[in-house]
């Protein structure tokens, strides 16, 4: 049994001398002074991109549920009052629609649009605006 001690001693010893050697090898590599200021500045940035899906995600299933809310509702009202879908479908077939309307509909259409691109735009682009 004494011997077994003495080789793994003379083990560890050879592995310990031959990772220094392999330490000692190595060229020698030093950090940039500003160092600290770049990773905390791509932490900020990888921490700040997590908020925003995070954010995102939120948006996305408030949204979600909120519909799911709404046609839930609708459902019990139509069943309490028993008023069946054909009846609402050709009530509103009946309204008639104004010529004004028709006119203006496009322009309706239009506006919520271009306010929605005005917004995108800005956002993308925003910095060139800023001279």
């Amino acid at each position: 049994m004494g011997k077994t001690i003495n080789t793994d001693n003379l083990k560890a010893e050879n592995t310990d001398r031959c990772i220094r050697k392999a330490i000692s090898m190595q060229p020698q590599f030093r950090l940039p002074s500003n160092f600290s200021y770049k990773m905390m500045e791509k932490i900020n940035k990888k921490v700040i991109l997590q908020e925003k899906r995070r954010e995102k995600r939120t948006f996305i299933t408030i949204i979600i549920t909120s519909l799911l809310m709404v046609a839930t509702c609708i459902l019990i009202i139509l069943n309490y009052t028993n008023i069946k879908l054909a009846d609402i479908t050709n009530r509103l077939s009946n309204i008639s629609i104004p010529s004004e309307t028709l006119f203006y509909l496009p322009m309706l259409i239009t506006l919520p649009l271009l306010f929605w691109f005005n917004y995108w735009l800005r956002k993308k682009f925003g910095y060139l605006l800023k001279r």
